[in-house]
């Protein structure tokens, strides 16, 4: 994994100033090339290393094809390259021993076609210099961001926003993106929060044009294709996932695993070697309270596996300390996504990368392929639970521990468009607030968001609604989920590995009935299915803790009075009302309603609104 940036322009720039912002992507090495174009555009390909395949100097990069008419700088892992060298260029005389390569040259040979060959997570450029074009590439799932700002005379890319950043770009704040934020806590792919900052949508590609004006057109080479005839058993499932995980395994150095004792590290562990290192992440002060501990113990003991523990204690009596905590992740996430494991996933890749490991294996993605999350039952069994939400909000609705979640219940089974309905799901603030919400409240704002996640299942009308919500949380949930993991791991440039998401494993979910998946007791019965070929699934019956820090604890060590400082902000107060502000503290202090994870999310907007909101576009 590495760190790229570029651009196309008709002036000069610094690309030195693009490549250092991301410096903490590639410690191991940098190369940067600028070309210029006989209608005089300039060219910049730059690259920071962290070398993983190949780390001889071989495959530096930026990479020249053999008859030097492509270059291309390259963001992640290609894990069955060496099939497609035997496949697609099985004469052809390599000059290294890595990836790189073998992307460009097939690129050479079949042109875009081969994009969809390709097996992994990735992030990449390439300049034809022959044809006056660049390619800009971009993952099946989305695991690796790519991120670019374009006009009609000007291109820039990179793998993080701050890199784009250090040029004299327009990042006006995109009042659509603070609505679906709002209602979401993340914006869906391919939004930021900007709006001239997007990314490649997940399993597409850029073709941008500038032999004499700047253009670009964006082609999606892949997507879940829905097939009724398919009817996959457990054995099909295992087979792959077995392979995928021997595919994540390749790598010149070691690998790691974070390790939690629940179902999906297990499953990795069980599938992997004692070389494959776990490390159990212990968030517990008293270490002998954790139970996720004790069972991890047990597993391991079971498995003969030894894991390092990595100590995530972390001091949460001091307030100042939080809040710059809560600053780090608005500053470092760069989008808008209000997700504090983002703090708890770089802690984390900082011990990993202190005991010598540059890669990590997670099993990330775990959740939203093999149905794990309690809410896909709710939608599967959407009218069993209403009748037991019924009785349950009777009997819970003054309870201020519950009245979160209670509330998301009844806006879901209130809703009757199922994509506002998933939304009342995932998000704290419904709909229905953000007009008292919201200085500038934009009635078609709620009209974008409908038409943007109807587009996205435009092609799976015919699913049921358990499998759309797997397509929604794809180029969203889960599509957060990738970017917290890449970036906070790369904070400590450690490289963190996802074999339980492919394309190949969410291409057999959405086409495998759910009941195989999951019932009304049981979630992830593909992955449970290897985990009893060697442990007791007792070991697994139980609520799963996590290693998340708890925000009502963090709410209530920082304060009402300060927070109430805080989020009178007169940068948060251009978007958010104070009234609302006011009120929702003011019912949180008084026990009304627990509000601790909204004024968390408000606390990172306006942290995250200090930090962007530079534009002259609010006044």
């Amino acid at each position: 994994m590495c760190g790229i940036v570029g651009a196309i322009s008709r002036e000069v720039i610094d690309l030195d100033l693009m490549l250092f912002a991301i410096k903490h992507r590639g410690p191991d090495g940098l190369g940067k090339k600028h070309y210029v174009t006989k209608s005089n555009f300039n060219i910049y390909l730059g690259h920071r290393r962290l070398s993983i395949i190949d780390i001889s100097e071989n495959s530096s990069q930026p990479f020249s094809s053999i008859n030097s008419d492509y270059t291309i700088v390259f963001n992640g892992e290609i894990y069955n390259f060496e099939e497609l060298k035997t496949l697609y260029l099985p004469n052809f005389n390599f000059k290294s021993s890595g990836d790189t390569e073998v992307i460009l040259e097939l690129f050479s040979k079949y042109g875009t076609e081969s994009f969809k060959w390709l097996k992994g997570m990735f992030a990449f450029s390439i300049y034809d210099h022959i044809n006056f074009k660049m390619y800009l590439c971009r993952d099946g799932i989305g695991i690796k961001p790519l991120y670019y700002y374009a006009n009609e005379t000007e291109f820039y890319f990179a793998s993080e926003i701050s890199a784009l950043k250090t040029q004299q770009l327009n990042f006006e704040i995109c009042k659509d993106s603070v609505f679906e934020f709002m209602l979401n806590g993340f914006v869906y792919e391919p939004n930021t929060g900007f709006k001239s900052i997007k990314k490649v949508f997940p399993g597409s590609y850029l073709e941008i044009t500038f032999d004499n004006e700047l253009c670009y057109i964006e082609t999606q080479f892949w997507k879940p294709k829905v097939n009724s005839a398919l009817n996959f058993k457990d054995s099909d499932f295992n087979d792959l996932i077995r392979k995928e995980f021997a595919d994540h395994l390749i790598s010149d150095v070691p690998i790691g695993l974070f390790y939690s004792g629940g179902i999906d590290s297990s499953v990795l562990m069980t599938l992997g070697n004692k070389e494959v290192i776990p490390y159990f992440i212990n968030s517990k002060a008293d270490v002998k309270e954790s139970t996720e501990l004790h069972y991890a113990k047990k597993v391991a003991e079971i498995l003969d596996r030894e894991f390092v523990m990595i100590d995530l204690t972390m001091d949460n009596n001091e307030a100042d300390k939080l809040l710059s905590s809560i600053e780090h992740v608005a500053k470092k996430s760069e989008e808008l996504i209000a997700d504090y494991t983002f703090y708890v996933s770089e802690l984390i890749s900082v011990k990993a990368r202190e005991n010598g490991k540059k890669v990590m294996l997670s099993g990330m993605g775990g959740d939203e392929i093999f149905l794990g999350y309690p809410r896909y039952r709710l939608v599967k069994y959407k009218y069993l639970y209403k009748s037991i939400f019924l009785f349950a909000n009777k009997l819970l609705s003054f309870n201020k521990k519950f009245s979160k979640k209670l509330d998301r219940f009844r806006a879901f089974f209130e809703k009757k468009d199922f994509i506002f309905q998933y939304t009342n799901l995932i998000g704290y603030f419904q709909e229905k607030e953000l007009q008292d919400m919201l200085v500038n409240y934009d009635p078609s704002s709620l009209k974008k968001y409908q038409h943007k996640l109807t587009s996205i299942l435009k092609d799976y009308n015919s699913l049921s609604q358990v499998k759309k919500a797997q397509i929604l949380d794809l180029y969203g949930f889960l599509s957060h989920n990738f970017m917290v993991a890449d970036k906070s791991s790369m904070q400590a440039s450690v490289e963190v590995r996802v074999p339980l998401a492919t394309p190949d494993l969410f291409q057999k979910s959405i086409n495998t009935n759910a009941d195989l998946l999951m019932d009304f007791k049981r979630s992830k019965k593909t992955l449970l299915s290897i985990l009893k070929e060697k442990l007791d699934l007792t070991l697994f019956s139980r609520p799963k803790e996590g290693f998340n820090p708890d925000l009502e604890n963090l709410v209530s060590t920082i304060g009402t009075e300060k927070i109430r400082l805080l989020l009178n902000s007169d940068k948060l107060l251009k978007y958010i009302k104070k009234e609302f502000v006011n009120n929702l503290i003011d019912e949180h202090i008084k026990g009304i309603k627990n509000h601790s994870y909204r004024i968390y999310q408000l606390l990172y907007f306006k942290y995250w609104l200090d930090i962007n909101d530079i534009s002259e576009a609010n006044k």
